[in-house]
C-alpha cells in the first residue's frame, strides 16, 4: 500500500466494504482506502463515506482500478480532485475540501443508479 506510512491507524467505518486508514503528514490529516479490487457500487459507496470525513484540514486518498466517472460527476463540483495514474495501472484520486461547496455537498450513501 505504498501511500500508507507505518504509523497509519485503521479506522472502523460502519458500512465500508474496504479498510480505511488515517495518517498525518505535514499538519494535514489523510484518510486512505483502496477500492481497486472492488466492483460497483462499492467504490462509490466507500468514497462517499470517506468524503463525509473531510474538513478544510484533511484529504481523502482513493486508489481505484479506473477513473470513477460516476463518482466524479456526482461530487466533482463539491470537492477539489487531483487524479494521478500510477505505474501499476491503477488510479490515485486525492479529494480535498472546497470551501463553500463541500459543506453543502449531497453525500447520501446511495450511488444513484450506478
Amino acid at each position: 500500500m505504498g501511500f500508507l506510512p507505518d504509523d497509519a491507524l485503521q479506522l472502523d467505518l460502519e458500512e465500508s466494504t474496504v479498510d480505511f486508514y488515517e495518517f498525518h503528514k505535514e499538519n494535514v490529516k489523510y484518510y486512505y482506502f483502496d477500492s481497486s479490487e472492488s466492483t460497483p457500487p462499492h467504490p462509490m459507496v466507500n468514497a462517499i463515506l470517506g468524503l463525509k470525513l473531510l474538513d478544510k484540514n484533511s484529504r481523502l486518498i482513493m486508489i481505484n482500478h479506473q477513473i470513477p466517472n460516476a463518482l466524479l460527476t456526482r461530487v466533482g463540483n463539491d470537492f477539489e480532485i487531483d487524479i494521478l495514474p500510477l505505474d501499476n495501472g491503477k488510479i490515485k484520486l486525492e479529494f480535498s475540501f472546497k470551501e463553500g461547496a463541500s459543506q453543502t455537498a449531497e453525500l447520501k450513501n446511495t450511488c444513484g443508479g450506478c
